[in-house]
């Protein structure tokens, strides 16, 4: 072997072990990235628990056609901090007929579901990425009549004749 053909064998060794390790590099970002993703994704999942398992008159808006919006602190996961934002509306059905009515002096606007946004971003090396879900949630009539007890935004069963 002649001092030019090792010096080529050498050469062709240092490309592949280059390209060998950018392509880690990348997997390795590509994977990180992924993990981010799940955190996110458990984050989101925790918060929804947590308002499934509230009775409902703490998480409703205040009138029927207003947004409520539960506060959560920032949570860490894996050294990157996370910050999840939360909307509860009212949704209406537009074919069943019945809903929520609303107070005197609002809009007639009738809802059957809470519709629920939970968001979570976060920034790894300068770059924002968000994540979010959206949610409904469906009243028991006991959770109907606890609302129109505590006098929430004028809550309660109402029926209307529509056709769809």
């Amino acid at each position: 072997m002649s001092l030019i053909e090792v010096l080529a064998a050498v050469l062709i060794v240092g490309v592949a072990m280059a390209a060998l390790a950018s392509s880690s590099l990348s997997a390795l970002a590509s994977s990180r990235v992924a993990q981010d993703q799940v955190n996110a994704a458990q984050l989101i999942n925790e918060r929804v628990e947590h308002l499934l398992t509230r009775p409902v008159t703490e998480i409703v808006p205040a009138t029927v056609d207003g947004v409520s919006t539960p506060t959560y602190p920032p949570a860490a996961r894996s050294g990157v901090q996370y910050s999840t934002t939360v909307e509860v509306r009212w949704v209406d059905h537009p074919c069943n007929g019945a809903g929520v009515a609303p107070a005197a002096g609002q809009a007639d606007v009738r809802a059957d579901y809470l519709r629920m946004d939970v968001a979570t971003t976060w920034t790894v090396k300068g770059t924002s990425r968000s994540l979010d879900t959206v949610m409904l949630r469906t009243l028991t009539p006991a959770e109907r009549k606890a609302l129109f007890t505590a006098g929430l935004g004028g809550v309660g069963l109402t029926s209307r004749s529509e056709t769809c």
